[in-house]
């Protein structure tokens, strides 16, 4: 990994290491905004760029991701509070540094308070928790895309939060307003608490396993005349428990949506078991289920 400013030497470095058609995989962290602009420049275009927060939901397959990954630091966290129960808040903070501020506040983000990762990641990936997710709350952000220009995208400008991931699949955030519920700071450390205790029950205490594996298509844009089910979770219990004997990963349905392994198992494998339940999901109970973690780079 470097680190900008990106001056004439490191310009240099960055055409040798992206060079021809086949791109090595590096990760960048910038300094500023003008730096990320830059990088975002002057990379080839056929090298594709991934912003990548604490790594959360993310799994790089096998064969690498011939690509750029930009991980914002510290210099791009931030949190401001703003009138009408709004905050600003840079793309690089940490969830549960936000969460905590926004409870002294009096605003409610709790939801985010278990999910580990940076906002950035948070609302590129709509993490939520407990019926909640991130995409009710945001209102706009400020990104840059990936001809080095920044733009200002609004909630509203988009029909679903499907459209809003597609669109910043090419962009990077690094600030956000999100518009907030009130309560007293007393009443959300409780109801922090009670979450807390929640996401423990639901993440059992297995040392190898995913989060949340898997999740609904967008409901906008289902073209089923048949209803789907409500949440992932019934599906995956109605399958029961679902084991592949090679790899022994399985599903338990005493923990709905979480894979759990008996030892450390190869990130194709996790794929293919992936793909077996979403199979196994679309053939006996006629609903599709969609990946909640992304998959970078070549099988």
């Amino acid at each position: 990994m470097f680190k900008g400013d990106i001056e004439l030497e490191k310009q240099n470095r960055l055409e040798a290491l992206f060079s021809g058609d086949r791109c090595v995989q590096q990760c960048f962290q910038p300094v500023h905004v003008a730096d990320l602009r830059k990088f975002m420049h002057n990379l080839p275009k056929q090298v594709p760029v991934r912003a990548l927060g604490m790594g959360s939901n993310i799994v790089i397959r096998n064969g690498g991701f011939e690509g750029a990954i930009v991980m914002l630091g510290k210099r791009f966290g931030g949190f401001e509070l703003l009138p009408e129960n709004r905050v600003r808040v840079g793309a690089g903070a940490l969830t549960t540094d936000v969460v905590h501020k926004a409870k002294r506040c009096g605003l409610d983000l709790t939801f985010l308070g278990e999910v580990p990762g940076t906002i950035g990641g948070a609302i590129s990936s709509n993490a939520g928790f407990n019926g909640k997710s991130i995409g009710e709350y945001f209102l706009r952000a400020t990104t840059i895309r990936r001809d080095g220009t920044v733009k200002t995208i609004k909630r509203r400008e988009f029909s679903s939060t499907e459209d809003l991931l597609i669109d910043l699949a090419d962009a990077v955030i690094v600030q956000a307003i999100l518009q907030l519920e009130q309560d007293t700071p007393e009443s959300l450390n409780q109801r922090y608490i009670d979450l807390k205790r929640r996401h423990e029950q639901v993440y059992s205490l297995y040392p190898l396993k995913t989060g949340y594996a898997f999740c609904l298509p967008d409901l906008s844009k289902n073209k089923r005349s048949e209803p789907l089910l409500p949440h992932a979770v019934d599906a995956l219990v109605s399958l029961g428990t679902f084991q592949d004997s090679r790899s022994k990963l399985r599903l338990d349905p005493d923990h709905p949506n979480i894979i759990f392994a008996k030892s450390k198992s190869d990130f194709e494998a996790l794929e293919q078991f992936g793909n077996k339940i979403r199979s196994e999901c679309r053939e006996k109970l006629n609903t599709e289920l969609d990946w909640k973690i992304k998959f970078l780079g070549k099988k």
